[in-house]
C-alpha cells in the first residue's frame, strides 16, 4: 500500500470518528498550515468547536484519545504560532503509534494498521 493511501485511511478515519460525535471538519489535507504541519502528509484533521460547549468539547478530546489520538486544544492561539485560523480542535496521529481497531460509537471496526514514522 501506497503511504499516500495509508495517510488517507487516518484522514478518513479522524474524519468519520469527529462527525460519529457530531463535530465539524474544517480542514484535513488542504488548506494553510504551520511548516511541520501533519495536515499535508494526511496525519491531522482540525474540528470547529464555537458551535460546542465546555463539557462537549472536552467529552470529544477524551474520546479521540482514548482511540490512540493527539489532541491539541486550539481555542485559543497558541503563543508563537504562526498561522491561526481561530477556535478549533487539532487532532493528530502520534508518531510511531499502533493504530488499533479505530471504532465509531456504533461499534463498527473501521481500521486495523501498523506505522512507523
Amino acid at each position: 500500500m501506497e503511504a499516500t493511501k495509508i495517510n488517507m485511511v487516518h484522514v478518513n478515519t479522524m474524519v468519520a470518528l469527529a462527525q460519529s460525535k457530531n463535530f465539524f471538519v474544517t480542514s484535513t489535507t488542504g488548506g494553510k498550515h504551520n511548516s511541520g504541519s501533519k495536515h499535508g502528509k494526511g496525519l491531522a484533521i482540525d474540528v470547529r468547536t464555537r458551535d460546542k460547549t465546555n463539557a462537549q468539547v472536552l467529552e470529544f478530546i477524551k474520546f479521540m484519545q482514548s482511540k490512540g489520538y493527539r489532541v491539541l486544544d486550539e481555542r485559543v492561539k497558541p503563543p508563537l504560532q504562526k498561522v491561526w485560523s481561530g477556535p478549533h480542535l487539532h487532532i493528530e496521529v502520534i508518531d510511531t503509534t499502533i493504530v488499533k481497531a479505530a471504532t465509531l460509537a456504533t461499534g463498527t471496526l473501521l481500521l486495523t494498521a501498523l506505522f512507523f514514522f
